[in-house]
């Protein structure tokens, strides 16, 4: 693929882009997403938050792992292939880092691996900024 592959889809709960490697972000801020709109029904039209949740979809529409940590003390191990709450600020960040996630047809499992997990902290980073910067306004 290249860049004039690359597309927007458009739906009422958010939009998806794709990019000229084939991978896809999927950007959702509705109702029932991970984000502030989560439990808000009944929008009239557009549709607006200031976060949302995020996946990544491969060129052959399968999801991409993003957060993979190792089993915990009750062996529990968490796989995120969504994450919930990141800023909106965000996004041309997510894009440029899903723009340079390594070509798909080589098959390098492990360099897409390492990309999507930084991918992922620094989603779970950001998110976890601004909920603490929410906190600290709260307190003032």
């Amino acid at each position: 693929m290249n860049k004039q592959d690359a597309k927007v889809h458009a739906s009422p709960r958010g939009f998806q882009y794709t990019l000229g490697n084939g991978y896809r972000l999927s950007i959702m801020f509705d109702h029932g997403n991970y984000c502030d709109n989560q439990d808000s029904w009944g929008t009239d039209g557009a549709i607006n938050s200031s976060n949302f949740e995020v996946a990544v979809f491969t060129p052959d529409d399968k999801f991409v792992t993003l957060i993979d940590e190792p089993e915990d003390e009750d062996g529990i191990r968490r796989v995120e292939q969504v994450i919930g709450w990141v800023p909106a600020w965000t996004l041309p960040n997510l894009i440029r880092r899903v723009k340079y996630f390594p070509e798909h047809r080589l098959n390098l499992h492990d360099e897409l691996r390492a990309c999507a997990l930084a991918f992922g902290a620094f989603c779970e980073d950001a998110r976890d900024e601004a909920q603490n910067a929410k906190k600290k306004e709260k307190v003032v």
